[in-house]
């Protein structure tokens, strides 16, 4: 159990240290923002790249820099973020295959935007992380989670997180 909690720990941290400042233009649930056309804002520009991510966060396409991808203690963990400071991050088993949030599974995942965050782990929320290949320099997958507000972070209502999609570099 400590172990797991040491992995949603470590991923908090690995997020929240590139965490942009950028103030994003978000909808009624601080949802994924956009740059004034309807359309989601991508990476942030300048940062470093690790690979891509992708998903679908409750109904609206995202896609954003990878600024986390790393294989720690036997766990992957992964961030990424978009211009608008929308970032999602995950962690899981660093084996190939399908693992399930829950208790005993290391599998979890955040969405922080604007200092609100939302989680799906241990008891909280639910998902699945699937990791297809993995290898001595980069993973790739699919992942999809359904997240419960965090407490003390303002955030409310859950977040759906569909159809996501990692390819990342160590």
């Amino acid at each position: 159990m400590r172990y797991h909690w040491l992995l949603l720990v470590a991923l908090t941290v690995a997020i929240a240290c590139g965490k942009s400042t950028t103030s994003p233009t978000s909808g009624s649930n601080g949802g994924t923002s956009s740059s004034g056309n309807g359309t989601p804002s991508g990476g942030v520009p300048g940062a470093a790249n690790r690979g891509t991510v992708s998903a679908t966060i409750d109904g609206v396409s995202w896609s954003g820099t990878v600024s986390t991808a790393t294989v720690t203690l036997g766990s992957l963990a992964v961030a990424g973020e978009n211009t608008a400071g929308l970032i999602v991050g995950f962690g899981a088993v660093a084996k190939t295959g399908t693992t399930s949030v829950g208790l005993g599974s290391g599998t979890n995942g955040t969405v922080q935007q604007n200092g609100r965050g939302w989680h799906a782990t241990l008891t909280n929320g639910s998902g699945s992380v699937t990791i297809t290949t993995l290898t001595a320099s980069g993973a790739s997958g699919t992942f999809s989670f359904t997240m419960v507000p965090l407490p003390n972070t303002g955030a409310t209502g859950n977040r759906v997180v569909t159809n996501g999609a990692f390819n990342v570099t160590f």
